[in-house]
């Protein structure tokens, strides 16, 4: 079963792709919204805790990213 995903390459154009299960889109959607937190303003007030949640971030993006390789 495939499945239709759509993104937004680098030139700002939308593209579709497909994955092949719903675990994978679920991997998709995931990384895609992990990124988008990545790119959140560093507070000056709460540095310390905003580092580290960037941190947890993307120890989570690694092994998603392995999950992905495995499919």
């Amino acid at each position: 079963m495939r499945i239709k995903m759509l993104r937004k390459n680098d030139a700002g154009e939308v593209e579709e792709f497909y994955v092949s299960s719903w675990e994978e889109k679920q991997l998709y959607d995931t990384q895609r919204k992990k990124y988008r937190q990545l790119e959140y303003e560093i507070p000056e007030n709460n540095r310390k805790q905003a580092l580290q949640q960037r941190q947890k971030l993307a120890r989570e993006l690694r092994v998603i990213h392995e999950e992905l390789k495995k499919l």
